[in-house]
């Protein structure tokens, strides 16, 4: 306090931390921003916690193995392989120079893709159907199971996935009103550039034919504007893919096309969270049409989740194209759904507080049944197949001496050879002798190394060969038995989710 002649003057007092808070909640309820951002952030920490747990899965160490390729290598790759992820490898080779390639790291960007997709479905339903819609939507998102597992992936699908929502939120600002014919360009660039992350993204271009459509036929002429702009600047890449449409031929040897992929695995992964998930949203789009609000919602929702996927399965049969996993940019459209139910049994209730708690007790629910699913994503086998390389690479460094000959199983498909162990983690493998390398695969403008069979490489064994193994089977694996017959004895065995790391020695060599 001091004193200015007569006058007293009193340092003020410091704000109370309740009216900090309430000033908080105040910007909140008047801020689509402030909401959205909020949201954002927690749905990208959570998917980000406990991401850098799991072992990279096959697709991860494609990621990881491109990457790390000189540019010029890359871009060489790219005209024979793996095209349509190029874009995202690029990204991801400037990122691993800066922070390393661990799977926290490498993880860390579709975490942060995950938090600007949260974002977006907030905005996208406030400007659908209001705070409560934008709000409910966003939890949805937060816990939806496909989205958390995208925040665990080094994979291009987070990226897309958030692009997309983004789209969307221009979509509905374009039926609002006329906007000039540049306005749609965009739109359609916007949607080209994201089929450059991955692909299908161009299907969106028939999910805003449909909203135009039904609700604005006046603009069915800026759409085709948005369409061909789409078409130009994604043909390059699709050019490419077709050319290396080999890549995913694989697909009609695998039964991947289910009902229970399309309804289950495709959006909520498991049983239960599917289930919940959707009743909720039938109750959503029964009550919206009965009631006449929400429309929008539910088209958009309903065309953004079905028409690619509808389009997919069809083309399957005679181009394999579907996997579960590539309609990961449609999620958006399921938390979109289910917010919406939410909302729409919430006003059943009567009362306000009632009302609150019912829309909360909904959601509480849907991300209830989802938690043990985000628990196993994050566990140590928690990726695609329950890949164990790292634990496998920490195995063979255990059980290895300088100077050991490794080898690695080669009778496996691609996604799963324990090799990528040795190119995920190298460190693990120091003073170990590669003897069945010939060509590695940054040398190469494919994906994998060159290697041989083990009968080629027997003569360069020694005396004592660590032996990554895929024990799927039953049995002892055939390089096992190759090594036993060739006078091999098996010292030591760690085994593992997928893989068992065997020791041998050969007594006398």
């Amino acid at each position: 306090m001091t004193t200015l002649g007569t006058q007293t003057v009193r340092p003020p007092a410091a704000r109370p931390a309740r009216s900090r808070w309430a000033a908080a909640r105040a910007v909140l309820r008047r801020s689509t921003a402030a909401r959205a951002a909020s949201l954002g952030l927690v749905g990208g920490l959570i998917g980000w916690a406990g991401s850098g747990v799991p072992s990279y899965w096959g697709d991860e160490a494609a990621s990881i193995m491109s990457a790390e390729r000189s540019l010029p290598g890359l871009f060489a790759m790219a005209a024979h392989v793996d095209a349509v992820h190029t874009t995202y490898y690029a990204l991801l080779h400037v990122w691993i120079r800066l922070v390393g390639t661990s799977e926290l790291a490498t993880r860390t960007p579709s975490a942060v893709a995950v938090a600007f997709l949260v974002a977006g479905v907030v905005v996208l339903g406030e400007r659908l159907g209001g705070i409560r819609l934008g709000v409910a939507a966003g939890i949805a998102a937060v816990a939806l199971p496909r989205i958390t597992y995208l925040a665990t992936d080094a994979r291009s699908y987070a990226f897309a996935a958030a692009a997309a929502v983004w789209i969307a939120v221009l979509v509905v600002r374009l039926l609002r009103g006329r906007h000039r014919r540049r306005a749609w360009v965009l739109l359609g660039v916007a949607i080209g550039a994201t089929a450059w992350m991955f692909l299908y993204a161009v299907l969106l271009v028939l999910v805003v034919g449909v909203m135009v459509l039904v609700l604005r036929r006046d603009l069915i002429r800026s759409w085709l504007w948005a369409g061909a702009a789409a078409v130009v600047v994604a043909s390059p890449i699709a050019l490419l893919a077709m050319s290396e449409r080999h890549q995913i031929a694989f697909l009609a040897h695998r039964s991947v096309v289910s009902v229970g992929g399309v309804l289950v695995t495709q959006w909520f992964l498991k049983p239960w969270p599917a289930v919940v998930g959707w009743a909720i949203i039938l109750a959503g789009v029964v009550l919206s049409l009965r009631r006449r609000r929400g429309r929008r919602a539910v088209l958009l929702g309903l065309t953004w989740m079905a028409l690619p996927t509808a389009i997919l399965l069809l083309a399957d049969p005679v181009v394999p194209v579907y996997t579960t996993r590539y309609l990961s940019f449609a999620a958006p459209a399921v938390a979109l759904l289910i917010g919406l139910g939410a909302v729409r049994i919430a006003e059943s209730v009567r009362g306000r507080e009632l009302r609150l708690a019912a829309g909360a007790a909904v959601l509480g629910i849907a991300a209830g049944v989802s938690a043990p699913v985000y628990l196993a994503q994050r566990g140590p086998y928690g990726q695609s197949e329950g890949a164990d390389f790292e634990q496998a690479a920490e195995a063979a460094g255990d059980l290895g001496h300088r100077g050991d000959a490794v080898i690695f199983d080669e009778g496996t498909k691609p996604s799963i050879d324990p090799r990528l162990a040795y190119r995920l983690f190298p460190q693990r493998f120091t003073g170990l002798r590669d003897v069945e390398l010939v060509t590695p695969f940054d040398r190469r403008t494919q994906l994998w190394d060159v290697v041989r069979p083990l009968d080629q490489a027997l003569p360069d064994l020694g005396r004592e060969v660590i032996a990554i193994e895929n024990t799927a089977g039953h049995g002892l694996p055939p390089d096992i038995e190759r090594l036993v017959g060739a006078g091999y004895r098996v010292d030591a065995v760690q085994r593992l989710h997928i893989d068992s790391v065997y020791r041998l020695t050969r007594p006398g060599a």
